[in-house]
């Protein structure tokens, strides 16, 4: 199972603003100005590359949000697996 706590501790430990995409002496570079965040993605690549994108998009907000959310789903499952395993002994017991 992937380890929620770990990815989210590391998100709320990045750097917090807006991560972006753009060129800067021929290199496409991905990450924050705040802190001058930067990865080198490659040289000669269009700011609109796919892994650009998606680098910048899965920014330590992103990354948070979608962890809270499968907190909240795994949550939501185990309390309808409790339910069913409840209804069927009770389903079983009519029987």
């Amino acid at each position: 199972m992937i380890d929620i706590k770990a990815i989210k501790a590391a998100a709320e430990a990045a750097n917090q603003t807006k991560w972006q995409a753009y060129h800067d002496h021929g290199w496409l570079v991905v990450g924050s100005d705040d802190e001058t965040v930067y990865v080198k993605v490659s040289k000669g690549s269009s700011a609109a590359s796919p892994d650009a994108t998606h680098i910048a998009t899965a920014n330590p907000a992103t990354v948070i949000a979608l962890c809270d959310e499968i907190e909240r789903l795994r949550k939501d499952a185990a309390a309808y697996h409790a339910l069913k395993a409840e209804l069927d002994k009770q389903m079983g017991a009519k029987q």
